[in-house]
């Protein structure tokens, strides 16, 4: 049998080859535990199950049989499976293969799944870290290459698992108690920079405690939009304005601690401002590397171009005058 090799230059992955056809009774077959498939679409099985009905299942599930139990395990085909126990079909079409080992199960399931329809993010995650276990490494690159899944994705699930077991259970919830993985991912960006800028804040409310004041922000409609973490995350950079670093503190205690204070509330200032410092730092970087490259030798009339940098002088001249009026 051809060895697959995995990046782990002690261990080598056997994927299962040999496989025989047979009709297995539905009852005996089970669903994969490893399976990063948490949910099902109701439509997507509706129309195959009309399907199944019309013309029967044309291709057969991938499975193992569990050496322990003698139980038969799903690779591929899940859905195919619960599709034929809601039709009461006795049997299904099976090619079954020799068991494999935990890691190469779970790199086979992202392996034939995950290139046909991404999985939610949180129950991949959740897998994620059964390999990131066994391999004993967390490097993204590593896990991205035996898993398929790209990089990015690997990176947000390794944020996803940095949150407690009740966050991750918020997130694989039935669907009307599901809070989306977006809201974790952008929520862990914002809660990386208030760590580094005021670790004072985390050490005073706690970390688990602004994540349940967030969280119930997000269920009552206070916030909106995951999006918004964003304009958060600026603002709490928004000494360069000259916003005193105490202000900013109180602003954002007040915030976590308040039920009904939104993150509009406190960026809708400070916001549009950061935006226009920002462009202003891309123009200057441009008009710099533009006069860097001024070849006055190469101008026969100069004139024009003087005028040019003496109106931009001017100009700049009087809004320094009237920032420095403001302080």
């Amino acid at each position: 049998m051809k060895k697959t090799k995995t990046n782990n230059k002690n261990m080598s992955i056997e994927p299962p080859v040999a496989s025989k056809l047979a009709w297995l009774e539905t009852d005996k077959i089970i669903a994969n535990p490893h399976n990063p498939r948490y949910f099902f679409h109701e439509g997507t099985l509706k129309i195959l199950k009309e399907s199944i009905t019309e013309v029967g299942i044309l291709v057969p599930l991938l499975i193992y049989q569990r050496k322990t139990d003698g139980q038969y395990i799903i690779l591929d085909g899940e859905r195919r499976w619960r599709c034929a126990k809601d039709l009461k079909l006795e049997k299904i079409p099976a090619n079954i293969i020799p068991e494999p080992t935990k890691l190469s199960n779970m790199l086979t399931m992202f392996s034939i799944h995950n290139v046909r329809e991404s999985w939610e993010l949180m129950p991949t995650a959740l897998k994620l870290e059964v390999i990131i276990r066994i391999l004993k490494t967390r490097d993204t690159k590593k896990l991205s290459q035996l898993t398929g899944l790209t990089q990015t994705i690997v990176e947000r699930c390794k944020k996803l698992l940095s949150f407690d077991k009740k966050y991750q259970d918020m997130m694989i919830a039935k669907d009307d108690e599901k809070i989306k993985a977006d809201f974790f991912i952008e929520m862990y960006s914002f809660l990386s920079k208030l760590e580094k800028e005021f670790p004072e804040v985390i050490k005073k409310i706690g970390k688990d405690k602004i994540i349940d004041n967030l969280v119930e922000k997000y269920k009552t409609g206070v916030i909106t939009n995951v999006i918004h973490f964003r304009d958060l995350i600026k603002f709490l950079s928004a000494e360069e304005l000259n916003v005193p670093k105490e202000n900013i503190k109180t602003t954002i205690v007040n915030f976590t601690n308040t039920a009904d204070v939104s993150i509009k509330d406190i960026t809708k200032k400070t916001a549009p401002v950061f935006t226009e410092y920002k462009n202003l730092q891309k123009i200057q970087s441009k008009l710099q590397r533009s006069l860097d490259h001024f070849i006055i030798e190469d101008i026969p009339d100069k004139k024009p171009i003087i005028d040019i940098l003496k109106e931009m002088r001017n100009t700049l001249d009087e809004k320094i005058k009237s920032l420095e009026r403001g302080r």
